[in-house]
């Protein structure tokens, strides 16, 4: 499987790629420690499933912003 996540700041934008193996979590005591570690979620909707990825390869770049070009587009 694949995670993507996505990040932007004044002067750049980012991307990294997580590939591995993944495994729903069905332990209560799992579910509450992934609840304690998580971010908040970009989109407050319920979430049924909690699933972890065991990561097998991480890739990522990071993009300078020109705040000029950016400004005209």
């Amino acid at each position: 499987m694949a995670f993507e996540a996505n990040g932007r700041s004044e002067t750049s934008a980012r991307i990294v790629v997580v590939q591995g193996t993944a495994r729903e979590l069905q332990d209560w005591s799992e579910i509450d420690a992934a609840q304690q570690k998580a971010q908040r979620p970009w989109t407050p909707t319920a979430k049924g499933s909690y699933v972890e990825i065991a990561p097998t390869g991480i890739t990522g770049r990071r993009r300078p912003i020109d705040t000029q070009e950016d400004a005209q587009e």
